[in-house]
């Protein structure tokens, strides 16, 4: 991949950085294939995933979570209509059921915290506006 479009800080070292989208709204396009990659990267290394959405996106479903296959996943994330859902990776299959998530985590010490809770390696959080992503993994070399 060429330069990146979006802009991404590390937040700890060796294991949370914040993804930003790109500021210029011609090249978000290209930042969301930027995404769709980094997704793919992390399900290729954990193939098993659970993505939570927030009542904001389905309020007929809220605290729903969704088990895609990984050929489906970045579909998943697309359909709904703004952020506020978390992603998480796991080497193994996860085991069922999983806890009940009633906000999002904001900062990456929460979030690493709920990976460890859950038994997963790695985790995506969108904000509402999904303009901000923070993965946050157990792995120092997720990718």
């Amino acid at each position: 991949m060429s330069e990146s479009t979006l802009r991404i800080k590390e937040l700890a070292p060796g294991g949370a950085w914040l993804i930003r989208a790109p500021r210029w709204p011609w090249k978000h396009k290209a930042g969301q294939e930027e995404r769709k990659f980094l997704i793919s990267k992390l399900v290729q290394k954990y193939p098993f995933t659970a993505l939570w959405s927030s009542p904001e996106n389905d309020p007929q479903n809220p605290y729903i979570w969704t088990f895609s296959p990984p050929h489906e996943l970045w579909e998943a994330i697309d359909r709904l209509c703004a952020g506020a859902w978390v992603l998480f990776f796991f080497s193994e299959e996860p085991g069922t059921p999983l806890q009940e998530i009633l906000t999002i985590p904001t900062d990456e010490r929460e979030l690493k915290n709920l990976l460890r809770t859950m038994l997963a390696t790695a985790v995506i959080a969108s904000w509402y506006d999904d303009n901000e992503w923070v993965l946050v993994t157990l792995d120092y070399n997720p990718l």
